[in-house]
């Protein structure tokens, strides 16, 4: 069984995941320009490959204008050390995710939430090789008789939250996360998900309990997922 894909915009699936106190873009025309990045941000060019090039440009840029919408200034966004994930403004959470050409952008106050995940990936199924590696058996078998998010599936829809939660976990945390240690539980027909996360590192979580949870859509293109952190209670 399939569900139709219907005509959802990019922009529109973008703007379904998160809470209105969240700031969403998507990369448009221009925004793979790399003249519009700031000297902090260009030095990180050169070893990069075209295509590498082209969507970090596309990412940094749809994030400046959401900043920008939060009222932030025009300001470079650097990396967090080796790991190379975004560094926000201060008092500001966010996340940037690109696959495949799409590059789209979230970004809050850290007064409005704990942080935020964002992922993207390209329509179609997950490969059946890795399928065992990404999703928990509990987590399929809750899909079984759902009808598939055409023409990608469950696992791949799995895979995006994961990936968001993770984007969402790791800047709390500075701690690796493997796939099987997240929990997601899906709504299929709210479009929303939950995710219990099973790793020792949640016990000394300065600002624990929390509960990390979000939404997830698609469409013939893309599959997307957001995912939010905020205190418990």
């Amino acid at each position: 069984m399939t569900t139709p894909t219907g005509s959802v915009s990019l922009q529109e699936l973008l703007a379904s995941l998160f809470p209105p106190f969240v700031i969403v873009e998507a990369a448009g025309p221009g925004d793979d320009d790399e003249s519009l990045l700031p000297p902090e941000e260009s030095r990180w060019l050169a070893p990069m490959a075209p295509v590498r090039r082209r969507e970090f440009a596309m990412g940094r840029n749809a994030a400046r204008r959401a900043l920008e919408r939060l009222g932030i200034p025009k300001v470079a966004i650097g990396r967090q050390g080796d790991d190379r994930d975004p560094e926000w403004p201060a008092g500001i959470v966010g996340s940037i995710s690109h696959s495949h050409g799409v590059a789209v952008a979230a970004c809050a106050r850290a007064s409005d939430a704990l942080a935020i995940g964002l992922d993207v990936e390209r329509a179609g199924p997950l490969g059946d090789d890795i399928v065992r590696e990404i999703c928990r058996a509990e987590e399929l078998e809750a899909l079984r008789d759902v009808a598939a998010p055409h023409p990608s599936d469950w696992p791949k829809l799995l895979f995006a939250v994961k990936e968001a939660g993770y984007k969402a976990w790791f800047p709390r945390t500075r701690t690796p996360l493997e796939f099987h240690s997240m929990h997601v539980m899906l709504d299929p027909r709210a479009r929303r998900f939950a995710a219990t996360v099973h790793h020792a590192a949640t016990a000394h979580l300065s600002d624990a309990p929390w509960v990390l949870e979000g939404r997830f859509g698609w469409n013939a293109e893309v599959v997307l997922a957001g995912a939010v952190i905020r205190r418990a209670g």
